[in-house]
């Protein structure tokens, strides 16, 4: 086995709880961690947090992979963060294939401070939920309740 810090061993570990170095495991706790909860500098796994996670369905940290990304950087199919990129985003630069919202927001359906977009909101404006509601269902009307709540409320109207 290699060494990690001088006087240091690395160490590896597998098992329900896993927690070393190198771990993997249903949950796994490490610097290098892969498991179905994983922790962790580089980790993987179902959730994921970590500075640089890949989640099949939560990835948190810096820059963030996943289904659902939370992080500095995020990539995912609902992205929110400083730096979001997905089908739907929420950050302070947003850019999404449906709905974008944000400082500076990037979509067919984009809400910001500066907007660009086919359709676009300014965050400050005096436009009520109900309204963007509308605009969502007649654009897009196969998203799920929940995202459409989530966006509509991004307005101070």
């Amino acid at each position: 086995m290699g060494r990690w810090f001088p006087g240091q061993k690395f160490c590896r570990a597998r098992g329900v709880l896993a927690i070393g170095n190198a771990a993997s495991g249903i949950v796994a706790i490490g610097i290098l961690s892969a498991g179905i909860l994983s922790l962790g500098v580089l980790s993987a796994g179902l959730l994921s947090l970590g500075a640089l996670s890949a989640g099949l369905l939560l990835a948190c940290g810096g820059l963030s992979v996943g289904c659902i990304a939370i992080g500095g950087f995020a990539f995912g199919l609902f992205a929110v963060g400083g730096c979001a990129i997905g089908v739907y985003s929420i950050g302070g630069l947003a850019v999404a294939q449906k709905i974008a919202a944000g400082g500076a927001a990037y979509a067919p359906i984009a809400i910001g401070d500066a907007a660009s977009g086919e359709i676009v909101f300014d965050i400050n404006s005096p436009i009520s939920p109900e309204v963007i509601r509308q605009v969502i269902l007649q654009r897009f009307p196969e998203i799920r309740d929940i995202i459409i709540r989530l966006f509509s409320m991004t307005v101070s109207g």
